[in-house]
C-alpha cells in the first residue's frame, strides 16, 4: 500500500518539477527579451520579423558607410570654394595694378616703351636669312641646328647671329640661345620645326632636380623640381613624357622627342638643337624711366600669379584638389548607380589663360586685363557650380541620414519588446513559479507525513 502510495506522490511531484522547469525556460526567455530590450532575438522567435529586421539593419548599415564619402565631398567642395574666393580677390588685385599701369605707362600717345619690329622688318630678316622661321604667337625666330652633343650645340646656338637686312637696324651681332619653351603654342612650333630629337635649353646639371633654362632672357628661371613626380615653379610651362624626368644615368640635359614630349639625356649624345632669338633682341628702349616702371610692373604682377599658383595648389581636403583639375565623385546609394560628379578646374594663372606679363607694349597690356576678365568670368562660374553641387550633396546626405534613420527604426519596431507586456508577463510568471515551488513543498511534506503515520 505504501509503495503504491510513494508511486502516486512521486508521480505528482515529477510533474511539479516538469511544471517548475517549463515557467524557468519561459521565465528566462521573458527575462531576457527585457535584458536585450528585443522581443525577437534569434529566427526562432519569429523567423518572418527576425531575417526583416536583419535585412533593414543591414540597409541602413550599408547607407553608413556612404556618409563618410559624402561628408568628404561636402568637406572638398567647402575647401574649393574657399580657395576660389581667394583666388577671385587675388585676380581683382591683379586688375588694379593692371588698370594703375594703364594709366602710368601709355596716359600718353605712345603705344610701346620700345621699338617694335615691324612685319616689313621680319620679313626682311626672314629674307636674309635661309632656313630661319619666325612665330608671331611668341614673336621670336628659330633655326634647326645639325646634330651635335648638348654642349657643342649650346655653344654654337650662343654663338649664332642672324644676318641684317638693308633697312633694318639692331639686328647685326645679336646672338641666339637653345630655345626655352615656355608655352604649349611654343612647344607645338618647335616640334614642328625639329624632325626628331632636339636638344632644348633646360638643365639641372647646376643642382639635381632644379631644372633651369641655361641662357636668353629667361636665363637661370627655374621652370621644374625634382623627378617624374616633380612639379612646375611659379606656373612655369613644362611638356615631359611619362615617366621623365628619371635621371636614368646622370641625365642633366633636355630635349624634345619627335613626339613633342621632353626627356632628360646625357649631354654627350648627338641630337639636332633649336636656336631661339627673341625679338626683344632686336629692338630698342623708347623711353627707359617708364620702360622700367613697366618691369616693374610686371614683377609685381608676377607675384600675384605666383600666388594663385600657390593657391591652387594648396586648396585640398583629405588628397582632394578640385582646383588642381581632380574630379570629385559623390555615390548615393550603395550600388552606386546614384552619383553626382563634380568637375575640378586648373586654376593656377595659366590655367586660367593669364599668360601675357609683358607690359612694355600697350596691347600685351590690354591683352593681359581681358585675360584677367576671362579668368574672373572663369571662376565665378565654377564658384556657381560649386554652389550648386553643394546643394545638391547636402539635400543627398540629409535624405541619407533620414533613410539610415527609416531603416532603423523599422529594424527596432520588428523585434523590439512591449516593455509593460512583458513585465506583467514576468511578474505572473514568478507568482506561478512561487505557487509551484510551494505545491513541491506540500506535495514532498505530505508524502513524508504518510511515510510515518
Amino acid at each position: 500500500m505504501i509503495g503504491k502510495i510513494g508511486n502516486i506522490l512521486n508521480a505528482a511531484q515529477s510533474a511539479i518539477v516538469q511544471s517548475i522547469k517549463r515557467t524557468e525556460t519561459v521565465l528566462d526567455k521573458v527575462q531576457l527579451h527585457l535584458a536585450s530590450g528585443k522581443d525577437v532575438n534569434s529566427a526562432l522567435d519569429n523567423p518572418s520579423n527576425f531575417f526583416i529586421s536583419r535585412s533593414l539593419s543591414q540597409k541602413a548599415s550599408d547607407l553608413m558607410r556612404l556618409l563618410d564619402d559624402i561628408s568628404t565631398s561636402i568637406g572638398a567642395i567647402k575647401a574649393a570654394n574657399t580657395g576660389a574666393e581667394a583666388i577671385l580677390r587675388l585676380i581683382d588685385q591683379a586688375d588694379a595694378l593692371l588698370d594703375e599701369a594703364a594709366i602710368e605707362l601709355y596716359s600718353g600717345e605712345h603705344t610701346a616703351l620700345v621699338s617694335s619690329l615691324s612685319d616689313t622688318d621680319i620679313s626682311a630678316i626672314l629674307a636674309a636669312n635661309p632656313g630661319v622661321i619666325y612665330s608671331t604667337d611668341t614673336q621670336s625666330f628659330y633655326r634647326l641646328g645639325a646634330p651635335a652633343n648638348w654642349t657643342v650645340a649650346n655653344a654654337a646656338a650662343q654663338a649664332a647671329t642672324l644676318v641684317q637686312p638693308v633697312g633694318v637696324t639692331g639686328v647685326a651681332g645679336v646672338t641666339g640661345h637653345l630655345t626655352n619653351i615656355t608655352s604649349q603654342i611654343e612647344n607645338d612650333f618647335v616640334n614642328a620645326l625639329a624632325p626628331g630629337n632636339a636638344w632644348i635649353g633646360g638643365s639641372d646639371a647646376g643642382v639635381e632636380g632644379e631644372w633651369r633654362w641655361t641662357s636668353g632672357p629667361e636665363a637661370g628661371q627655374q621652370f621644374w623640381q625634382g623627378l617624374a613626380g616633380g612639379s612646375t615653379v611659379g606656373g612655369s610651362y613644362a611638356r615631359w613624357g611619362g615617366g621623365e624626368p628619371n635621371n636614368s644615368g646622370n641625365e642633366d640635359y633636355v630635349h624634345m622627342r619627335a613626339d613633342g614630349f621632353w626627356n632628360d639625356q646625357p649631354g654627350n649624345t648627338a641630337y639636332n638643337y633649336i636656336i631661339e632669338w627673341d625679338s626683344s633682341l632686336f629692338v630698342s628702349t623708347v623711353d627707359e624711366d617708364l620702360a622700367a616702371r613697366a618691369v616693374e610692373y610686371a614683377e609685381d604682377y608676377q607675384l600675384i600669379m605666383d600666388q594663385i599658383d600657390l593657391l591652387a595648389k594648396d586648396t585640398h581636403y583629405r588628397g582632394i584638389g578640385m582646383l588642381r583639375g581632380d574630379t570629385l565623385r559623390t555615390d548615393f546609394n550603395p550600388e552606386r548607380t546614384s552619383f553626382l560628379t563634380t568637375e575640378g578646374i586648373v586654376a593656377t594663372s595659366h590655367g586660367l589663360g593669364l599668360a601675357d606679363r609683358d607690359f612694355l607694349r600697350f596691347n600685351t597690356l590690354t591683352l593681359a586685363q581681358e585675360q584677367i576678365d576671362e579668368a574672373r568670368l572663369t571662376m565665378r562660374s565654377y564658384m556657381a557650380t560649386l554652389a550648386v553641387d553643394f546643394s545638391i550633396i547636402s539635400i543627398r546626405l540629409d535624405f541619407t541620414q533620414r533613410t539610415i534613420n527609416t531603416h532603423t527604426e523599422g529594424a527596432r519596431e520588428l523585434v523590439i519588446v512591449d516593455e509593460q507586456q512583458a513585465g506583467a508577463e514576468l511578474l505572473a510568471l514568478q507568482v506561478r513559479q512561487q505557487l509551484q515551488m510551494e505545491a513541491l513543498r506540500l506535495s514532498t511534506q505530505s508524502s513524508i507525513d504518510r511515510l510515518f503515520s
